[in-house]
């Protein structure tokens, strides 16, 4: 994975299509979806299952 900290990108998707989109290796702090924060979702998840 390359350092993404260097650039400081903002981006943001409306109204698109997401379907079968994968991401790995990124960093995602601050990615929200709706307004929830996906580091807050994953933990719920990961608590979820065990």
């Amino acid at each position: 994975m390359s350092d993404c900290k260097e650039y400081m990108l903002t981006a943001r998707f409306e109204k698109g299509n997401l379907s079968n989109v994968e991401i790995m290796d990124c960093i995602i702090e601050g990615l929200s979806i709706d307004g929830i924060l996906l580091t807050d979702l994953l933990e719920h998840y990961k608590r979820k299952i065990e």
